[in-house]
């Protein structure tokens, strides 16, 4: 089973979680993108990206976008971009992780 969302260590101790994959927002939530360029300085920027996501059978979804910021090929995305990545792949939930 697997669980995303935000969880204190007693909330992972009620639950008796023991290992946990950290990142930085929601890019998916109930199968919208809510991956916003305007809220995130950063996520308008065009870089490589990671991400993790649950399809709603909580089958896992990883993506990962290589890219360079200065080259003219292949570039990156931005947030907004992986976010429609994964809502078309099928992803209910997804959180960004760190580059790619």
């Amino acid at each position: 089973q697997w669980l995303m969302g935000s969880f204190d260590q007693f909330d992972a101790g009620a639950v008796n979680m023991w290992n946990f994959v950290t990142g930085f927002g929601w890019l998916v939530y109930n199968g919208e993108n809510v991956a916003k360029n305007t809220e995130n300085p950063t996520g308008a920027d065009i870089a490589a990206r990671t991400a993790i996501g649950l399809d709603r059978n909580s089958n896992i979804l990883f993506v990962v976008i290589d890219g360079c910021e200065r080259c003219s090929r292949n570039p990156g995305v931005t947030l907004e971009e992986i976010g429609s990545i994964l809502v078309n792949l099928g992803a209910w939930y997804a959180i960004n992780l760190d580059g790619g």
